[in-house]
C-alpha cells in the first residue's frame, strides 16, 4: 500500500452508503443526511434492498446496481451482513470502505473472529478498511462529511486521526468555539487494517495539512508508529492527547476500541523520540493544533508582552517562566523608543504597560518594534484584539441611551480598528517569522461565525501553554538536525 491510496478514503470521486435509511433514529438516515446536507462534490449513491427513495434520491437494491464506478463505500448494516456487503464491494471493484458498525473485536471473541474475516475479505479484494466500529470520516478538499452526529466545522489546515470516535466528533464539534479549522478527519475505530500511522504517513504527504493531530489510546505496531511518526514530524508538527495512561484508563480502552495497552512511560519515550507534542487535555489538544496550523514556531524562549493593565501582564510573565520562557528586560535602546509615544509616567519595561493609553498607534508602534528587535523571539498581546467581539458581547441596555447613528458609528470604529490591527500583525509575522499571539475575553458569537484574523486564545495561561508546546517543537527540530 503506498499512502497515496488513501485518495480513495479522504478524496473520492464517488461513494456510495449502504444501509441508508428513512428511519431518523437510525445511522444510514444521519449519515446520509449529513453527506446529501454538507454537497458533497462527488457523486453519491444510497444502497438498501428494502427502501427506493431517500430525501427525493434513488436508493439501489444493491451495490451492483449502481450505474458508476464507486470509490468509497460507507457501510450502516448489522455486523453480520458486513462479510457479504464487502465481497460485493469488491467485485464492483471499490477502493476502499468505512466500517461504521460495531460488535466486532471491541465487543467478544466472536466478533474479534468476524473482524478477522471481514481484514480478509478487504486484502483480499485490494480494499482499504477504515473501522470497524468508528464514526466515520470527514474531509474539507471534497465537502464529505460521513459522519453520524451532525458536525460542521471551520475548514483548516489541521487533520485528525482518533481511536475515539466519540471524542473526536466532539472535539470537532468544539472546534468552532476555539476557532480551530479542519482539513482531514477519521475515527480509526478498531484498526483492522489501517493504524494511527498510516493515517499519520497520509497526512504528511497531503499538501493541505500543515498540522497533524492525534487521540491515541494504544498502538499496534509501536516501532512503526516510532519511524513514521519521526520522518513526518521533521515537516509538520505533530499534536497527541495519549488515552489510556492509567490502568483503568487502559480498561476502559479496550472496552469500546480493543486498543492495545501501552504504559505512560513507554509511550512519552515513543513521543519524544518521534518529535511528537504530547499534550496533557483536550482543550490543549486544540489550542496546540491552532497555534501550530497558523504561526511560525518561535525560535527561541525570549517573549515580549504588551498589555492594557499591569496585573495581566504579572499573570502572563508567572506563566512564562513557570513554563520554561523568558521576559527579559527591554533594551535601553527600545525603551527610549517606546517612550517617545508613552506617557510621562509610563514607567518601562517588559510587560509594557500601556497604562490605560492604549490607542492604535501606541499598540502598533509596540508590537512592531517588540517583534524587530532580534533578542525578541515572539510576542503575547494582551487585551488589544477582538474589540468588536467584545463589544458585541456588552449588554445592550449600556448603550441603550445612545441615539442609532452614535452606536452605529461606535461600531464601525472599532471594527476598522480590529481589521487594521490585523492586518499590522500579519505583516509582522510574514517579515520576521515571529509567533504573535492575542489574549482576548471576546467569545465568538452569532454576529462572528467566522475565525478571527489574529490567532486568539481567552486566558494568558492558554496562551502561554501554546507558546510553550511551539518552542519545545523548535528545540527537537534542532536537535534532530
Amino acid at each position: 500500500m503506498k499512502f497515496s491510496d488513501l485518495d480513495a478514503i479522504f478524496l473520492p470521486k464517488s461513494a456510495a452508503l449502504i444501509g441508508a435509511s428513512r428511519n431518523p433514529r437510525k445511522w444510514g438516515f444521519k449519515i446520509g443526511l449529513n453527506v446529501i446536507a454538507e454537497k458533497f462534490r462527488g457523486a453519491f449513491y444510497l444502497v438498501n434492498p428494502k427502501e427506493t427513495e431517500f430525501l427525493s434520491r434513488r436508493v439501489y437494491p444493491n451495490i451492483r446496481d449502481i450505474p458508476g464506478a464507486v470509490d468509497l463505500a460507507v457501510i450502516v448494516i448489522p455486523a453480520p451482513l458486513v462479510p457479504s456487503a464487502l465481497k460485493e464491494c469488491g467485485a464492483m471493484g471499490v477502493k476502499a470502505a468505512v466500517v461504521i458498525t460495531s460488535g466486532f473485536r471491541e465487543l467478544s471473541p466472536e466478533g474479534e473472529k468476524l473482524e478477522r474475516e471481514i481484514t480478509g475479505i478487504a486484502r483480499d479484494h485490494g480494499i482499504l478498511l477504515v473501522g470497524p466500529n468508528t464514526m466515520g470520516i470527514y474531509s474539507a478538499d471534497v465537502k464529505l462529511h460521513a459522519l453520524m452526529v451532525p458536525v460542521a466545522p471551520f475548514p483548516g489546515k489541521i487533520s485528525f486521526v482518533s481511536q475515539s470516535g466519540n471524542l473526536g466528533v466532539q472535539l470537532l464539534t468544539e472546534s468552532r468555539s476555539h476557532e480551530v479549522g479542519f482539513q482531514k478527519f477519521v475515527s480509526n475505530g478498531n484498526e483492522a487494517m489501517l493504524h494511527s500511522e498510516d493515517y499519520i504517513e497520509y497526512f504528511g504527504g497531503d499538501p493541505e495539512t500543515r498540522t497533524i493531530m492525534i487521540y491515541l489510546e494504544g498502538f499496534k505496531n509501536p516501532q512503526r508508529f516510532l519511524e513514521i511518526a519521526r520522518r513526518v514530524s521533521r515537516e509538520k508538527p505533530i499534536v497527541l492527547l495519549k488515552g489510556g495512561k492509567t490502568d483503568s484508563g487502559a480498561r476502559a480502552a479496550l472496552s469500546h476500541s480493543g486498543a492495545m495497552k501501552s504504559t505512560r512511560n513507554i509511550s512519552s519515550a515513543i513521543f519524544r523520540q518521534a518529535g511528537i507534542i504530547e499534550v496533557e487535555d483536550t482543550t490543549e489538544l486544540l489550542d496546540a493544533a491552532k497555534g501550530f496550523e497558523r504561526l511560525p514556531v518561535p525560535r527561541g524562549p525570549n517573549v515580549g508582552i504588551i498589555t492594557g493593565g499591569g496585573g495581566l501582564g504579572v499573570i502572563t510573565t508567572d506563566a512564562c517562566e513557570l513554563r520554561g520562557l523568558r521576559v527579559p528586560p527591554l533594551t535601553t535602546g527600545l525603551t527610549e523608543d517606546l517612550r517617545k509615544i508613552m506617557p510621562d509616567f509610563w514607567p518601562g519595561g517588559n510587560p509594557i504597560d500601556l497604562v490605560a493609553t492604549g490607542g492604535s498607534r501606541v499598540v502598533h508602534t509596540c508590537i512592531e518594534k517588540l517583534a524587530a528587535e532580534p533578542y525578541i523571539d515572539a510576542v503575547i498581546a494582551l487585551g488589544v484584539a477582538n474589540r468588536a467581539r467584545a463589544f458585541a458581547d456588552t449588554p445592550q441596555t449600556i448603550f441603550r441611551t445612545l441615539p442609532p447613528e452614535m452606536l452605529q458609528e461606535k461600531t464601525r470604529v472599532i471594527e476598522e480598528g480590529d481589521r487594521r490591527l490585523a492586518e499590522l500583525v500579519h505583516e509582522v509575522i510574514e517579515r520576521h517569522r515571529k509567533p504573535i499571539i492575542a489574549v482576548s475575553l471576546a467569545r465568538p458569537g452569532l454576529k462572528y461565525e467566522e475565525i478571527s484574523p489574529i490567532v486568539t486564545y481567552p486566558t494568558p495561561e492558554r496562551a502561554v501553554r501554546v507558546l510553550a508546546r511551539m518552542y519545545q517543537y523548535y528545540q527537537l527540530q534542532q536537535r534532530k538536525s
